[in-house]
């Protein structure tokens, strides 16, 4: 991704960035809980302090923060009186905010209630009063935690769901730091502004410069620093290579000679094309390069995680270094150097089309070719999102990239003069460009089909897994280390390939609207499911990527829209989102792709949409391509298999409505169930993969697969006895292709901690589908 850092006055950012940590504090706390290991009674009786589960609960039950604020000047209390009770007015009705300056409240406010606090020890009576207690020391002037000491005046300290020393029993939450420009570094940093990043409250301690991170973590059951649970980025080395164009610092690693050189020539020789081609030869301004060993580091460090973006305003260029990443020509420092040479910050899509214009094998292929293949799938950018800041931040970066890409090959080919006139006054850059967009539509169209070839489907026989980011945070999530020991389990059962869900939501499912691409650095971002694809194929494991929409207490089979117009715009931003995904795989070899899941009404009232959609997805992705759908009538009447490589069904039809049933009944389930399939062959001659199966391990799982718990008990062999029955079934029908089981956890701790879960992960039923699996090798 490349970000310029649009500008964005300062108020704005403010109430963007602390309406997020209200939010945020309410938000994924159900990741929290599973996170979140209990005490034992041992250690609770003996220091009598809740466990942090046990606090969020607290807040949960509750739903109201005390905020108490207090800087140290009068005119910072009062800027922050005006921020927060800006940030009060745009919050959701349900949501429970009181905002007190400390000078005005007593102690039995902050005794009873959960608390946010704000300020330093010196601006806020509250904190000075309570610092001595607190599982940190800090004062006015200095900060110790995990053995180093902060005198940085920048040094900012955030602490999430602790007891309160005023009374234990209740949550506390503080802002503080070594000075107020600290604290307002914090609320207000352009790495803050993405409010679904579930980072803020998923840590229970973060040192802070600036929008850089020191130090951050979870405490101990006794509520201690534990080294075991947190990250030190204090001692990192400075820079490695420092130059008239950049500086390099490499986080994580140490690059060799070789590496710093090439990294060197690389950036080098782009300022020597770049000054060329504008024909002007001035000083550069240089910039910091960071680049990261990994995409969970960045994520960790930055907020973020992206493959690469640049900050115009603060002189810094990010980047991962890694294989996953390397041979795709991503230089975000392009775009920063366009900028430099004009001495003028660009809007986002200038800037960003110059970063991949002066990368001729952006994405292996070039932007140009990307935005050639969105043009015959009728998919690039709408060109109202390219003009409006907000939308345009908003689009996948992939799509976005190639046709902005696209959009400066074009104009430099056709219209270099307006080029530079943009670069010139980028203020008026859209007014400029904007006239000649639909000439660059006919420009991409007049290119024929491109010479890729699609891929044959040839297909493997899948032994599968869904892996399920679980964790929600960056280090138990797709691209952590963590992510890369439990795929080496799937290995060791002999699986062959995994499913990747990447998620969006929504809860309205009768109204056409679009749908967000959540890039938070503890979710399944873009680049963490690169990351788990990558992983995956270090152990001989192929993916399949399969992005589905979350409708909180619905299903995706719930949509339904009310009219024709409006069906045909829910499918149209329906399709602006798959279409991300579908670059994704594209671009970084995803062996199979997966175009929906379960929109029973959608496809069988549209077949036809689904159908173009299959065609359109076909121009950006070249392998094959399959649709996950719902067991039953979806399945079983599907009406564009023809345009499919293998048909997806989400298999959750019952094995028996008895109580108690022999092993025998369930075989026979099962092999009921394969009638339906072999029917569905027969039809389409299309092999079958069932995207979706599985079972919990609760009592009478075999009866309603796809249901909750409800009241049913823990039954470990109830899960494993459907297994078998399932597997056994399957063995040696001709139309089945292999299945992948719901679901394995993206960190194995998981497991432990939801005994009721689907997940087969250290139980019983993960040894029958070994056995099986194993066998199928």
């Amino acid at each position: 991704m490349f970000t310029s850092e649009p500008y964005v006055p300062a108020i704005v950012l403010q109430k963007m960035n602390l309406l997020r940590i209200f939010s945020i504090i309410s938000l994924s706390l159900g990741g929290l809980l599973a996170c979140s290991p209990p005490a034992s009674k041992a250690q609770q009786s003996s220091t009598n302090l809740p466990t942090r589960a046990e606090l969020i609960r607290k807040f949960r039950q509750e739903r109201k923060m005390q905020v108490i604020y207090q800087g140290e000047q009068a005119e910072t209390t009062e800027k922050w009186a005006e921020l927060l009770t800006n940030i009060k007015k745009n919050l959701p009705s349900w949501y429970g905010i009181e905002l007190h300056q400390a000078a005005e409240v007593d102690d039995s406010l902050i005794v009873n209630h959960p608390c946010l606090l704000i300020g330093t020890t010196a601006g806020n009576p509250i904190i000075e009063k309570i610092r001595n207690k607190l599982p940190v020391s800090i004062s006015s002037t200095q900060l110790e935690l995990a053995n180093e000491l902060f005198t940085d005046p920048l040094t900012s300290l955030g602490l999430n769901f602790i007891p309160n020393p005023l009374n234990p029993q209740n949550p506390l939450n503080i802002i503080t730091g070594l000075s107020d420009q600290a604290i307002t570094d914090k609320l207000t940093g352009p790495s803050m502004t993405d409010f679904s990043n579930p980072l803020w409250s998923n840590y229970g301690f973060e040192v802070s410069r600036k929008s850089e991170r020191l130090l951050l973590g979870l405490f101990g059951e006794s509520w201690e620093y534990d080294a075991e649970r947190s990250w030190n980025f204090v001692n990192e080395k400075e820079f490695v290579i420092k130059g008239p164009v950049f500086s390099l610092k490499a986080h994580g690693f140490d690059l060799t000679e070789n590496q710093k050189k090439e990294v060197n020539q690389r950036v080098e020789l782009r300022w020597q094309q770049i000054q060329s081609f504008f024909d002007s030869f001035p000083e550069p301004t240089p910039f910091v390069y960071h680049l990261y060993k990994d995409a969970e580091l960045m994520g960790m460090q930055r907020r973020k995680m992206f493959q690469g973006y640049s900050d115009f305003r603060n002189a810094q260029v990010h980047e991962i270094y890694h294989r996953a990443v390397l041979d795709q020509e991503f230089e975000s420092f392009n775009g920063y150097l366009v900028q430099s040479l004009w001495g003028k910050r660009f809007p986002d899509f200038l800037a960003e089309g110059f970063s991949h214009f002066f990368s001729s094998k952006w994405q292996k292929k070039g932007a140009l070719e990307w935005a050639i293949r969105l043009q015959k799938a009728n998919a690039l950018l709408p060109e109202e999102d390219l003009w409006d800041n907000q939308n345009y931040e908003r689009s996948s970066m992939y799509i976005r990239g190639a046709t902005v890409g696209g959009l400066i090959h074009f104009l430099a080919e056709k219209h270099k003069e307006v080029l530079v006139q943009a670069c010139n006054d980028p203020e008026s850059s859209q007014e400029l460009i904007k006239p000649f967009f639909q000439e660059y539509k006919e420009y991409l169209a007049s290119f024929g089909q491109t010479p890729e070839a699609r891929t044959p489907a040839s297909l493997q026989f899948h032994r599968g897994m869904t892996f399920a980011h679980e964790g929600y945070n960056v280090y138990d999530g797709y691209a952590s280390q963590l992510g890369k020991e439990a795929l080496s389990k799937i290995h060791r059962l002999h699986g062959n390939s995994i499913a990747i869900v990447p998620y969006s939501g929504s809860r309205n499912t009768s109204k056409p609207q679009k749908y967000r691409l959540w890039e938070g650095a503890g979710g399944e971002n873009s680049m963490s499911i690169v990351f788990a694809r990558y992983h995956a194929s270090e152990y001989e494991l192929k993916s399949l990527l399969k992005p589905q929409i979350y409708y909180g207490g619905a299903w995706p089979g719930a949509v339904k829209m009310e009219s024709k117009e409006d069906w045909l715009a829910w499918h149209n931003y329906y399709k602006q989102w798959i279409m991300h995904y579908a670059m994704v795989a594209a671009m970084f070899d995803f062996e199979y792709f997966c175009v929906g899941v379960e929109f029973v009404n959608a496809t069988l009232e549209n077949p036809e949409l689904w159908r173009q959609l299959v065609k359109d997805v076909r121009e950006v992705y070249r392998g094959p391509v399959t649709y996950a759908a719902n067991w039953g009538d979806e399945a079983e009447k599907i009406a564009f298999a023809d345009e499919l490589d293998f048909i997806g069904v989400n298999s959750y039809y019952p094995l028996s409505e008895k109580d108690e049933p022999s092993d025998e009944e369930l075989l026979q389930g099962a092999m009921a169930i394969n009638k339906k399939m072999e029917a569905i062959y027969n039809r389409t001659q299309k092999p079958i993969v069932f995207t979706e199966v599985g079972y919990r391990s609760v009592e009478k799982a075999w009866k309603n697969p796809h249901e909750e718990p409800n009241g049913r008990g823990v039954d470990k062999l109830a899960q494993s006895r459907s297994y078998q029955a399932s597997l056994k079934a399957l063995d040696g029908q001709p139309w089945f292709k292999g299945a992948y089981w719901w679901k394995w956890p993206s960190y194995l701790g998981y497991a432990k901690s939801v005994q009721k879960s689907f997940t087969p992960c250290g139980k019983e039923a993960e040894e029958v589908l070994e056995e099986w699996y194993k066998k199928w090798e």
